[in-house]
């Protein structure tokens, strides 16, 4: 952690790991914490931080806020609504009273393969439900 960490003390490390069961570690790789930790330090200026990725023929979506009742169904609400099939999801939650939940689906319709422009308001849209800002709503 320390080598993909650079310029992050120990002890902001050790906070964020706080908590966290050993099945986050066991799940996770090390390039994946140190990812995650930078979703961490970043929670004061923004309080939802999410990270898209593809991978083979799927995403990856990465959501790292305050931890709060129904937080989790919401979320696959959200993705549900747009269409997309979760095949796998993670939640945890450290001491801190953060979540970081990771949620691997495929998109069925193709909406964010073929419409690039399309990602950005599907992760606006989910920050948007996270934090209360709006009721889910695709239109």
């Amino acid at each position: 952690m320390r080598a993909l960490t650079t310029g992050v003390n120990t002890s902001e490390i050790e906070r964020f790991l706080e908590g966290f069961p050993r099945r986050y570690l066991a799940v996770h790789s090390a390039a994946e914490i140190a990812e995650h930790l930078a979703l961490y330090q970043k929670l004061g200026t923004q309080p939802v931080q999410t990270d898209l990725q593809v991978r083979q023929h799927a995403f990856s979506l990465t959501l790292l806020t305050a931890d709060r009742p129904a937080l989790f169904a919401t979320i696959s609400g959200v993705l549900a609504g747009w269409g997309m099939n979760i095949n796998k999801a993670d939640a945890f939650a450290n001491s801190a009273g953060n979540v970081l939940d990771t949620f691997h689906f495929s998109d069925l319709h193709r909406t964010l393969e073929l419409n690039p422009t399309e990602r950005e308001r599907f992760l606006q849209s989910l920050k948007d439900v996270v934090i209360g800002k709006a009721r889910w709503s695709r239109c």
